[in-house]
């Protein structure tokens, strides 16, 4: 509501009353009016009807004063109500009452809206009442006056500001009412937004609410996490020391019997070598003095078996730190060798892929290592015997760590346990890694050609190989839990492999480079070889590893079979190194899709058959039967599609036996094959045009046949 100052209804020529005045207003008497009349300066005559006509006549003294006039109250109209007289005591009370009602009306309203033209002159003070009643005596001063003289009836009419005035303030209460309104929909928009606000307030405390109490629980986990991760590091520093030494011991082993068999196959070659090359020595001089052949024979032989103990014989003894002589020491050795060739010399004379074989390991060497692999498997399964159930295998401590991936992802991450785990998991997959080799068979009994265990065979692997996918789902591209079985291999396959290609690793046994490449192809599964530098160490290591083996074992002595036919162990070796050649082309071979292929080629077939066989096979044409089989076995070793290049030299030498068969029908007959009984003079002519087709000489294949009458 608004409050209004009221205009004062004080006349503006009346002068104001005195304090006690005004405190006592409402008297009336004759003596009040006469100075009331005299203080009004304006009026200058009073009306005939006002005055008092008892009172002396108006004139003037001797002295020249006037004498006042008494003044009466002029009689009320008859027959008019609306006459102007002066209110008594009880109008004036009844008029006040009705003012402070309308006062009080007014206070109580709540809005006020003003309306323009009709200002309403309201005087909120109380202390004005007495201007008030000297207004009513002016009013009734004045209307007397005017009545004195006649007055013309006149017809009021509405005057056009009258109606301006109306329809100015109807528009302004529709404007009020207007605002109004807007007010009245502004109270309930802001009625809506509290409730809002407070509905949100409400849902903002629930949701602190549930975080404080999440929170909680999530405090209260970690701390369970903290203590048994904690705990499970302080044993796994305890058993690492163990571990590292049954790792060690594993590895000596391993290295013990390679460097026995190492020690055995070039003792072998060393000892038939020696004993060749002293047999070739002897025959060739009894033939250069005219000896017969069997006596070229009897002087080789003799020569050959007093070979190694000349070798033996020109050293001086060599004293290790215990005074032993480790040259007698190799001289037994090697007698001890002797020994075993001679035993199957008979044999050997008799086989036809001679030197093809693996070399025997021996059998104390294997059983030794055999039982020193069982030790410590036996030790390693008791090294977590005396944890407890949640520390002691992988699959309880999987499940923790999956739990709490789940539960509470960004604080699995914060605590950096995606790169942790792998050394969680790795001391259970280095106990299992001990009794796995990727050289050797697995048991005394498991056959020498058995591949070696699969990595995703493990038992660690199959624990760990779905770890981190929570719910069932696969791992995100971004997160580390998804390689970690691949971070495993590399960190702990990977150096087992490389240690096994540096040191114990034997290249001419075809069994342990089998296994070997089937490991090392698995490992390319999870490695990269251009990202990993464990896989680039132990690639760089095989391809140097395989041309140390084609250039110390591919040698082959190139002696005339003329002079070899009257050394019998000088022949035998020959064979022997043909055929360890023939062995080391499915060596190489094994590591297709490991190495490219490019570089097997070359090592096949430019440096092993265009090299080392070809020399060879050149020679044996003195003898076409052994020069066929020779050249069977190199055909049944390399692909088809690698007899290309240089190795066209294999076809070239069948070529050439071909053509000094076709030049000799009658010696390659079948009753010439029958009668030649192994003495290599005689060829079999369909045998010799399957080789010829096979190596792609279709031409000299088919006039073999047409010759021989094998179409």
């Amino acid at each position: 509501a608004h409050r209004v100052k009221k205009k004062s209804m004080r006349a503006p020529d009346a002068l104001k009353p005195d304090a006690e005045e005004k405190k006592g207003g409402g008297e009336y008497s004759i003596e009040r009016l006469r100075e009331l009349a005299s203080a009004q300066k304006t009026l200058t005559a009073r009306p005939a009807e006002h005055m008092d006509h008892n009172a002396p006549a108006n004139g003037r003294s001797g002295a020249g004063t006037r004498e006042p006039i008494a003044f009466m109250p002029p009689p009320p109209r008859p027959g008019r109500d609306d006459d102007f007289g002066i209110p008594d005591a009880a109008a004036i009370k009844a008029a006040k009452a009705k003012r402070e009602a309308a006062r009080a009306a007014l206070t109580s309203a709540a809005d006020h809206t003003p309306v323009p033209g009709a200002e309403v002159d309201v005087d909120m003070d109380a202390g004005e009442d007495t201007a008030w009643e000297d207004e009513q005596l002016r009013k009734a001063m004045s209307a007397a006056a005017a009545a004195g003289a006649p007055r013309a009836v006149v017809k009021k009419q509405p005057s056009v500001d009258v109606l301006a005035g109306g329809r100015a303030a109807l528009e302004s209460l529709r404007n009020g009412v207007a605002r109004l309104e807007v007010s009245r929909q502004n109270a309930k928009n802001e009625v809506t937004r509290a409730d809002a606000a407070l509905a949100s307030s409400e849902a903002t405390l629930k949701n602190h609410e549930e975080r404080l109490t999440a929170a909680g629980e999530r405090y209260k986990y970690m701390q369970e996490m903290r203590d048994y991760f904690r705990d499970l590091c302080e044993c796994l520093r305890e058993k690492g020391p163990i571990i590292d030494e049954l790792e060690e011991h594993a590895q000596r082993l391993h290295e013990h019997r390679g460097l026995a068999s190492k020690r055995e196959s070039e003792g072998n070659l060393r000892d038939e070598a020696t004993e060749a090359e002293a047999g070739m020595e002897a025959a060739q001089g009894a033939l250069m003095r005219g000896a017969s052949q069997a006596e070229a024979i009897a002087a080789a032989t003799a020569a050959a078996e007093g070979a190694i103990a000349a070798r033996f014989d020109s050293l001086r003894p060599n004293l290790d730190e215990f005074g032993r002589d480790l040259n007698l020491a190799e001289r037994q050795a090697a007698e001890k060798r002797a020994v075993v060739r001679r035993s199957r010399r008979e044999e050997e004379l008799s086989m036809k892929n001679l030197g093809e074989e693996d070399d025997v390991e021996d059998a104390v060497e294997v059983e030794l290592f055999y039982k020193g692999l069982e030790d410590a498997t036996e030790a390693a399964s008791q090294v977590m015997r005396d944890a407890g159930a949640d520390f002691s295998s992988i699959p309880p401590i999987k499940a923790r760590s999956e739990e709490w991936k789940r539960r509470f992802p960004r604080a699995y991450k914060d605590a950096y346990m995606p790169e942790s785990v792998p050394q969680l998991f790795a001391p259970f997959a280095r106990l299992e890694l001990l009794s796995w080799s990727p050289l050797y068979a697995e048991t005394r009994t498991s056959p020498g050609s058995a591949a070696a265990p699969a990595i995703d065979a493990m038992r660690w692997y199959s624990d760990l190989f779905d770890y981190g996918m929570v719910d069932g789902d696969d791992a995100a591209a971004d997160d580390s839990d998804g390689n970690l079985v691949p971070t495993l291999i590399e960190k702990l396959v990977a150096p087992v492999v490389e240690h096994a290609v540096n040191e114990c690793w034997n290249p001419l046994s075809l069994a342990q480079s089998t296994r070997l490449a089937g490991v090392v192809k698995e490992m390319t599964v999870y490695l990269e070889p251009t990202e990993c530098e464990a896989m680039r160490r132990i690639l760089s290591s095989v391809r140097a590893r395989l041309s140390e083996m084609v250039d110390r074992a591919c040698d082959i002595p190139g002696w005339v079979p003329v002079i070899t036919a009257a050394a019998p162990m000088a022949e035998s070796y020959a064979r022997r190194r043909f055929g360890v050649a023939v062995r080391c082309l499915p060596v190489i071979m094994a590591w297709d899709g490991v190495l490219p292929q490019s570089e097997l080629r070359t090592l096949a077939c430019d440096r092993v058959v265009a090299g080392c066989a070809a020399p060879r096979l050149r020679l044996l044409l003195a003898r076409p039967s052994e020069c066929l089989a020779a050249i069977e076995r190199l055909v049944g070793v390399l692909p088809p599609d690698w007899l290309t290049g240089s190795a066209k030299v294999v076809r070239d030498v069948a070529s050439t036996l071909g053509q000094a068969v076709r030049s000799q029908p009658e010696a390659h007959s079948a009753a010439a094959v029958e009668a030649d009984a192994g003495a290599g003079k005689a060829v079999p002519v369909a045998a010799l045009a399957n080789i010829l087709a096979a190596l792609g000489d279709n031409d000299e294949s088919a006039a073999v046949a047409n010759l021989f009458g094998l179409t």
